[in-house]
């Protein structure tokens, strides 16, 4: 066993690799398995943090886009309220969930 200098904690270490020679070969099987198995737990481990889906709003450029139609569209829609959209100054922008679920809306009815 290694010391914690050597592993970086006290108490552990992986087996030497020249012991591989000494599992007999009907359970080699069952030690790649369980390898595996501790790769994807080590894997899990290392994994940063599930980043959330973008909530930031759509542009005019993404909200086009998404219907298939030109900015000055989507602009006048936006204006006559038939698009979620808001205005700051002179940029408009398309609340995420709120056009999903209007393009959810639309899919459906053209189905």
């Amino acid at each position: 066993m290694h010391g914690p200098s050597e592993t970086g904690h006290a108490g552990f270490a992986l087996p030497d690799p020249s012991a591989v020679e000494t599992i007999p070969l009907a359970q080699l099987q069952a030690v790649l398995v369980q390898l595996a198995a501790l790769l994807v737990a080590i894997g899990a481990r290392l994994a940063p943090p599930a980043i959330p889906p973008p909530t930031s709003p759509y542009t005019a450029e993404e909200a086009a886009a998404l219907l298939g139609k030109s900015k000055t569209w989507v602009w006048r829609q936006a204006r006559a309220k038939r698009l979620p959209g808001r205005k700051a100054g002179k940029t408009w922008t398309f609340p995420r969930d709120e056009f999903d679920r209007l393009l959810r809306r639309r899919a459906h009815i053209a189905a």
